[in-house]
């Protein structure tokens, strides 16, 4: 899980747009190459109502196999909050993610690898032949709305078109935080409904510092939405101390 080298082959034709040169005040630019103005969150919409996974009310010839169906989303989520959004604050001063913080996760769709989380959410980010991504805003609100629980999620940035509804940006920026993970063990706890990520927390290659901050868990909580299962980030916790 924390192979940095391969997200070093992402970073490989980075140049960031000029749009995203405002930095929103809750993002540590040191941390990032990537900056970006966020002026807070708006609301529309609603969503359809969620419920979490029911072993009972699942049919007896379909069981429910947690290490296969969601595992490799809880994996993917981990590798992307943890080595592409979480900067000294979210661990140090236990920070909750805001709205800049979605908005890097929302950009981090770009890295492709072994735990892609694009592969989860493919229409999320699409990136033309000149090298331009785009983001429809429709999808991502989706995204957003599974995994962090914000319904209608909406930040004010340069790189947003209004005609196309849709995030737009050249591709070619670096987007790396200052940890990493290791030794990731996913289990399912059936009475709560949550897949449970346990691992150590390092620095990556790019900052070398501390090296190793202990023991991490982040729970991600199991629910169902018009047929769809999905999880949803339910924080981090250090573990090491209990």
């Amino acid at each position: 899980m924390k192979k940095i080298s391969r997200f070093c082959l992402f970073s490989l034709s980075l140049v960031l747009i000029c749009g995203l040169c405002a930095c929103a005040p809750d993002i540590e630019k040191p941390e990032s190459e990537v900056s970006f103005s966020s002026s807070g969150l708006q609301s529309s919409g609603t969503t359809s109502p969620q419920e979490e996974i029911s072993l009972s009310s699942l049919p007896e010839s379909t069981p429910f196999d947690p290490e296969s169906s969601l595992f490799p989303q809880a994996e993917a989520l981990t590798y992307h909050i943890v080595n592409l959004v979480f900067t000294r604050d979210h661990i140090e001063n236990a920070q909750p993610l805001r709205d800049g913080d979605i908005f890097r996760f929302m950009i981090s769709l770009l890295v492709q690898n072994e735990n892609s989380l694009s592969a989860f959410y493919p229409d999320c980010v699409s990136v033309d032949e000149n090298g331009r991504a785009t983001f429809p805003l429709e999808a991502v609100q989706q995204m957003v709305s599974d995994v962090f629980g914000e319904s209608g999620w909406f930040v004010e940035d340069s790189s947003y078109d209004a005609q196309q509804n849709a995030y737009c940006m050249d591709t070619g920026f670096g987007l790396s935080s200052v940890y990493s993970d290791e030794g990731l063990s996913l289990s399912w706890d059936a009475a709560e409904n949550t897949v449970i990520a346990d691992f150590s927390l390092i620095d990556t290659p790019a900052f070398p510092g501390e090296g190793d901050y202990g023991t991490y868990r982040i729970t991600y909580r199991a629910l169902t939405e018009d047929g769809r299962t999905f999880l949803r980030y339910d924080g981090v916790q250090k573990t090491d101390d209990e």
